[in-house]
């Protein structure tokens, strides 16, 4: 699916600090949900807005 970066949404109650916490059970679960293809097709259309990019994040190339 190409580049994945962390993303942080302007409602999103978490500090950045704590993201990383929650980043390795979220890429445990991306990495489930990439594996069905209907979810797979649905994430490729999705189109954010309103969000920023977490760069003191790992970026990791996704499949």
């Amino acid at each position: 699916m190409g580049e994945m970066k962390i993303i942080k949404g302007l409602k999103c109650p978490l500090k950045e600090e704590e993201l990383f916490k929650h980043k390795k059970r979220f890429f445990e679960v991306w990495n489930i949900f990439i594996k069905n293809k209907e979810i797979s097709d649905w994430l490729k259309k999705i189109e954010l807005v309103g969000y920023k990019e977490i760069n003191n994040l790992a970026t990791i190339m996704i499949k």
